[in-house]
């Protein structure tokens, strides 16, 4: 029997049970049938339902849809990024730095230091996801643009401080870690988000050091997790009230800890690995050891199980899986003494379980 005799429908059945990666590499050098069906809508459309049908993608897909039936400009968050060394970007952060660089807008981003749905393969880390995009001739917009950009993981680094260097300085060190596409946006004093903002992303870190808008940033990352999007708190975001998140997140247990007051001890380090063959502690072998040791005393929560402890026996490392995606609690402050001096050794693998964790929240959706 030929390949132009075997029905349409079969030929969606047996490519949405293909990897992605032997797609997008192997199909348009097996004949010119099977390479203009992989140039079908319905095909890619198929199987970016099957492929993201439990995450927040998904979602930010429809939403764009449905701005451009309406002709609407799809709202924007503008955020950070290092890794355009185009001299062009000073001249127009020089410009556009007049303004808030955590403000929405619904015009079209013309900073090239922004990341938006247009301007998505800029640096080098996605030359290969830039020559897939020539290769197989596939226009913005389209199903086909859609899957293969979501192939790509995205995370988000939030955080609440007074300047944005430690939040940036984070975010740059896990983009060396191997996190080649992730961002920052600092939510401190009265700055916001929308949940629509985050659905583009499958991992988000959240920590928090100064006020912010405790009720609404709760309320969206709920909503975020309720879309399978997959978060990673820090401290001080579990310690006490005043840097606390709030609404929905305290309200209806989305918290992975009990509520507690900052504790400093100095050369505190990692106990007792209680899962240790967990993602998350894959390659950690030791972790503390600062001057000061920021962390919280609270007790995880009933919803939530331990993965890793304090050598004081209190919580390090724990998981919340009762939601529809998972929640991880990082009892300690993200920055290192690299960028805070009382803070955890750089020396140590305090950096690769924020990179573990995000990683582990990010694939959970491809697991379901």
């Amino acid at each position: 029997m030929n390949l132009q005799d075997l029905p349409i429908e079969v030929f969606y059945l047996i490519l949405s049970n293909v990897s992605s990666d032997f797609i997008i590499q192997e199909f348009q050098y097996v004949s010119k049938y099977i390479y203009h069906l992989c140039s079908d809508e319905l095909f890619w459309k198929l199987l970016s339902h099957s492929r993201y049908k439990n995450s927040p993608k998904l979602k930010s897909r429809f939403q764009k849809l449905n701005n451009l039936e309406f002709g609407e400009n799809q709202d924007n968050l503008i955020l950070n990024t290092d890794f355009n060394n185009n001299n062009n970007n000073n001249s127009n952060n020089s410009n556009n730095n007049n303004n808030s660089n955590n403000n929405i807008n619904n015009n079209n981003i013309n900073n090239n230091n922004s990341l938006n749905e247009n301007n998505y393969f800029l640096d080098e880390a996605d030359m290969e996801n830039n020559y897939r995009r020539i290769l197989l001739n596939y226009q913005e917009n389209s199903w086909k643009f859609f899957f293969i950009k979501s192939s790509t993981p995205r995370y988000l680094v939030i955080g609440s401080e007074i300047e944005d260097n430690r939040i940036s300085e984070l975010k740059t060190s896990l983009f060396k870690m191997g996190l080649k596409s992730i961002d920052h946006f600092n939510v401190f004093g009265f700055k916001s988000l929308t949940v629509n903002d985050l659905y583009q992303y499958d991992g988000i870190l959240f920590f928090s050091y100064c006020g912010f808008r405790q009720k609404s940033i709760g309320n969206i990352l709920s909503d975020y997790v309720d879309s399978g999007g997959g978060i990673v708190i820090a401290a001080y975001s579990n310690c006490g009230k005043g840097n606390r998140l709030e609404g929905r997140w305290l309200d209806e247990g989305y918290n992975p800890f009990n509520d507690g007051i900052t504790q400093r001890v100095f050369n505190l380090r990692m106990g007792r690995k209680i899962i240790p063959d967990h993602p998350i502690l894959e390659g950690v072998e030791r972790f503390g050891g600062g001057l000061n040791i920021s962390h919280s005393d609270s007790e995880m929560s009933s919803q939530s199980s331990l993965i890793a402890e304090w050598g004081n026996q209190r919580p390090l490392i724990v998981e919340l899986s009762s939601k529809k995606s998972p929640i991880i609690g990082l009892n300690f402050y993200p920055p290192s003494n690299e960028f805070d001096p009382s803070s955890w050794d750089k020396n140590t693998d305090g950096l690769k379980i924020l990179y573990n964790s995000l990683k582990y929240v990010a694939s959970f959706f491809k697991n379901k």
